[in-house]
């Protein structure tokens, strides 16, 4: 993972920075409220739906605050989870891309549309 040119932020350190992190159960319950809140949707979803999707999902988590990262500090697309005391920044852009493409490919599937 690339770390932003305006981030002087020691990379190695965020990512030791919540050990054990995400553990099987925390993305269980990610991925459970991730599918809830695709399932009311029937139509092809963008950035921004994908990026809300995805907030709050992390949102849905227990004992997870999640905020959006400054730009300008952190990158595009990054967040801010803090669990236990513990500060951790996130990429989301390869969830962000995995989530529209499958979502979108499914949708399509549905019409009788493969992409």
């Amino acid at each position: 993972m690339q770390m932003n040119k305006h981030n002087s932020t020691n990379w190695e350190g965020i990512q030791n920075s919540l050990p054990h992190f995400p553990n099987p159960e925390l993305s269980k319950l990610f991925f459970h409220s991730l599918m809830s809140e695709l399932s009311l949707l029937s139509e092809e979803i963008g950035d921004y739906t994908a990026k809300d999707i995805i907030f709050k999902s992390l949102n849905q988590v227990p004992n997870i605050s999640v905020e959006w990262g400054d730009r300008n500090t952190y990158g595009k697309n990054r967040v801010l989870l803090s669990h236990e005391n513990k500060i951790a920044v996130l990429d989301l852009t390869p969830i962000l891309q995995a989530v529209k493409l499958v979502w979108n490919t499914f949708i399509a599937s549905r019409k009788g549309n493969p992409t």
